[in-house]
């Protein structure tokens, strides 16, 4: 392995270790959710909490799965970027980019709720980890990332925990 491979691998290992510490470290508890569900929080100029049914489409063609949960003006969106299949491994969250550039594994999240002035706020992965595990044949698993606006320049943390939410293969093509 060259020099340059070499750093590269290790500062991608830095990486991941350091997102999950920022995640999991001292002074946080991810919310806990039931099944069929997704339990989140966010903390920055806005904070709040919602627990949401949720789904995950999987789409073979493109090996893109997809968390959604969706109730009035609160919405949350966790896609996963595979190699082959669903994976239960930590995924890097990275910023919105094309498909072809996103890493795999890899996870992006959209994030969006109405503080109750009339307005919708949205939020769009910069950094962080998901990791999902397999129980009883459903998806499982953590999200822990910085969010920025959409427009503007607010930032948010964001902490989800998901369990037991059923996966749906798509029909062929996936869109």
């Amino acid at each position: 392995m060259t020099r340059r491979a070499t750093a590269t691998v290790l500062g991608i290992a830095a990486v991941v270790a350091a997102a999950w510490w920022w995640g999991f470290g001292p002074g946080h508890a991810a919310p806990g959710a039931r099944r069929g569900t997704i339990a989140f929080d966010w903390r920055g100029t806005f904070n709040g909490r919602a627990v949401l049914a949720a789904r995950v489409s999987w789409c073979p063609v493109t090996r893109i799965g997809v968390l959604d949960a969706i109730a009035a003006d609160t919405g949350v969106e966790i896609v996963f970027y595979e190699q082959d299949s669903l994976s239960a491994v930590i995924h890097p969250v990275v910023g919105s980019s094309t498909n072809a550039a996103m890493p795999r594994p890899g996870a992006t999240v959209a994030f969006r709720w109405s503080p109750g002035n009339d307005s919708l706020e949205g939020f769009k992965s910069g950094t962080g980890t998901a990791s999902l595990r397999w129980t009883g044949g459903m998806l499982s698993g953590t999200a822990n990332a910085h969010l920025q606006a959409a427009t503007g320049f607010d930032t948010l943390r964001f902490f989800a925990t998901f369990d037991r939410l059923p996966v749906t293969a798509t029909a062929a093509g996936c869109n």
